[in-house]
């Protein structure tokens, strides 16, 4: 509790999730909106059990249900109480997982590495750059400038 004003961080966070509310409403929309979509795509999915045959849809279920947490209990909460970088930081990560996924369809070796522990990722030719050279030129490209823009902002030092 602040001694000067009487007030627990909680109750900080609490009146920046208020404030926040107020004056953004419509950009939380969205991302609730989005949010949602996710989980009733993850809802419609029913149950899965994994097989000899579906590695690569056990992986990106892995790396998708990791994604999704991360954005929804974590970085949505960061971002309504004004905690900018800490957020951003869990997006790249879900950002992470979303090329890693999309990189188990093209590597086995991505799939070995999430689901048996026989390679790292970051490592050779499993860093996100060369995941994302494994993607078409256009998406590589995007994923430079968005992943290195948010990169230095909620990754790096600030100069």
């Amino acid at each position: 509790m602040d001694s000067e004003s009487g007030e627990s961080l909680e109750d900080r966070d609490a009146q920046a999730k208020a404030i926040t509310r107020e004056q953004h409403s419509s950009e939380l929309r969205l991302a609730e909106d989005l949010l949602t979509a996710c989980l009733q795509g993850f809802t419609s999915l029913g149950s899965f059990t994994p097989t000899a045959d579906n590695r690569v849809q056990h992986a990106q279920l892995l790396l998708a249900t990791r994604a999704f947490n991360s954005v929804r209990w974590c970085a949505y909460d960061l971002l309504q109480m004004g905690y900018y970088t800490q957020a951003l930081t869990l997006i790249r990560s879900a950002m992470e997982d979303y090329l890693t996924a999309l990189d188990c369809e093209k590597c086995e070796a991505t799939v070995e590495a999430i689901l048996d522990g026989k390679t790292e990722l970051g490592r050779g030719k499993l860093t996100y750059t060369e995941m994302a050279k494994r993607q078409s030129e256009k998406f590589q490209k995007a994923w430079k400038h968005n992943y290195g823009g948010l990169s230095e902002y909620a990754a790096h030092a600030q100069r």
